[in-house]
């Protein structure tokens, strides 16, 4: 008598043994990686920096190039329209104002701000910011 069982070879269960391996050892750093990408493209921290250093960015490439630093918490930019944008921090937040009139907050959550100058026509703002109870600092070259 010839009984023939349907089953799974040793070589078919071998190689499953070998795909489910490699997916068990690579599920973790697929987690971690997806956690941190999330992490950084849901911050709107990163997006309010980029918006804040292209608009300061903006305002000096239409200036006259009179950079002046008020205080290490203020600087002005006078520009060829005979406008003045003001760059200050208060109360956590920076704000941009235009002829010293209204005001926009440009940085929320803004625990240090200082500005510096490199050279006569260039600045580094120095920023601490903190979001989802995380600190970072950031030092943007203009």
């Amino acid at each position: 008598m010839n009984i023939r069982i349907k089953s799974f070879s040793f070589i078919e269960m071998l190689f499953t043994m070998l795909i489910l391996t490699i997916a068990a050892h690579l599920l973790p750093l697929l987690i971690k990686q997806a956690v941190l990408f999330n992490s950084h493209y849901t911050s709107t921290q990163y997006i309010e920096l980029e918006l804040f250093a292209r608009d300061i960015t903006q305002s000096i490439v239409t200036s006259q190039h009179k950079l002046t630093i008020i205080h290490p918490q203020k600087f002005s930019i006078a520009t060829s329209k005979n406008q003045t944008y003001s760059y200050s921090y208060k109360n956590g937040k920076v704000i941009k104002q235009v002829n010293d009139t209204g005001y926009i907050i440009l940085l929320n959550n803004v625990l240090s701000f200082r500005v510096a100058t490199i050279a006569t026509h260039h600045l580094a703002i120095h920023l601490k910011l903190v979001e989802k109870g995380e600190y970072f600092e950031k030092t943007i070259y203009l």
